[in-house]
């Protein structure tokens, strides 16, 4: 598998370049590249499917409003996702994208938490369109890097 994405340095948050052939791939690796800096995805289990939706006026609107989403799911219902699969929509006033995503609830007996993401920032966000390809840097505000770790 080609690489989907690599850690950025930066002084206070979290960056990474994430990678993709076209838009509904570059989401995809956005989504998995967001959960494995949360979590070690080969520790998350296909257990539960679940559906997702998101909007937005541009290509990076459309990717942070996602990604708001999935850390919502993460942060308020508990979930770890490891696979995704998205299917985007355009309309005339705004692109949507719709999908579901795959994973289970935490379990700090088998999930080492890394990240805590407060939010997926708008900081230099940008996508680029290069050689038919697509790529994106991405900054997340973090509290704090977990010490939570399995027993």
């Amino acid at each position: 598998m080609d690489k989907i994405y690599e850690l950025i340095d930066h002084t206070a948050d979290l960056s990474i370049k994430v990678y993709g052939k076209d838009l509904e791939e570059l989401l995809k690796n956005c989504s998995a590249a967001m959960m494995d800096v949360i979590c070690d995805l080969n520790t998350i289990e296909l257990k539960n499917q679940y559906s997702v939706s998101s909007s937005g006026n541009s290509e990076e609107q459309l990717l942070v409003n996602l990604l708001q989403e999935l850390l919502y799911l993460h942060e308020v219902k508990k979930l770890l996702f490891c696979k995704f699969e998205f299917k985007i929509n355009d309309n005339i006033k705004n692109r949507e994208v719709e999908g579901n995503v795959w994973g289970e609830e935490i379990d700090f007996s088998r999930h080492d938490l890394l990240n805590d993401i407060k939010a997926v920032t708008y900081s230099d966000l940008k996508v680029e369109h290069e050689n038919g390809k697509l790529s994106v840097n991405i900054t997340f505000d973090i509290s704090h890097k977990w010490t939570v770790h399995k027993q």
